[in-house]
């Protein structure tokens, strides 16, 4: 499922001091490297790696912003296990990629403007950086809220249901039993009722009466 940004200012694209600490291991102005990978049409995924450097400016490694596992022996905070935004796998809608680039690079044409599934964007600001991954978390926190409802919902349906079809085949064991009652057919109904026969004595005495009259 891709996720597509709000419109209200919840999901606008800033830092928040409620959001997910990021811990840049270079000082100063790090070079971020921002990395756009079209999953399927329509739909991209965002990675985050700071580019670490030794004194000489030799590139020696990457460090994973959104694991959030940093070294122990780093002075910084250290993380266990990958953040909501890793977690969820999330995925985003091309229009929201393209805020998101937009924000960064205002000048670069979009995917800058090649047909290719993956682009990359250098950012020499943290700030610009930290912005980006807190709007994707809120984006990812809401897409897991809303999966939840979805899970809580269609579990409550299949108990329900499962309920539903255990009275129905309690009720098919309880079918009603008896026979059917001969002997007590309503009175006045068939030749064999006493009733019945005086009742045609009767008739057959007013009839010869009134013959004789």
């Amino acid at each position: 499922m891709a996720a597509a940004a709000g419109r209200d200012d919840k999901h606008k694209i800033e830092v928040r001091t409620s959001g997910m600490s990021i811990h840049f291991k270079q000082q100063g102005s790090p070079a971020i490297i921002v990395t756009f990978t079209r999953v399927e049409e329509g739909t991209y995924k965002l990675t985050f790696e700071e580019l670490l450097k030794n004194k000489g400016g030799e590139v020696t490694g990457r460090n994973d912003l959104l694991y959030r596992n940093t070294d122990p022996a780093d002075s910084g905070p250290v993380y266990h296990g990958q953040c909501i935004i890793v977690r969820e796998d999330l995925h985003i809608t091309e229009q929201t990629a393209r805020e998101i680039w937009k924000y960064l690079s205002p000048s670069t044409p979009f995917m800058n403007g090649g047909d290719g599934p993956v682009a990359e964007l250098t950012i020499f600001y943290q700030n610009g950086v930290k912005a980006v991954i807190h709007y994707l978390e809120r984006i990812a926190e809401s897409l897991h809220a809303q999966r939840m409802r979805e899970a809580a919902k269609a579990l409550k349906a299949s108990k329900a249901s499962k309920a539903k079809a255990s009275k129905a085949k309690g009720s098919k064991g309880r079918s009603p039993s008896g026979s059917p009652k001969g002997s007590d057919s309503p009175k006045g109904m068939g030749g064999g009722s006493r009733k019945y026969k005086k009742s045609k004595r009767v008739l057959r005495r007013k009839s010869r009466a009134t013959r004789r009259r």
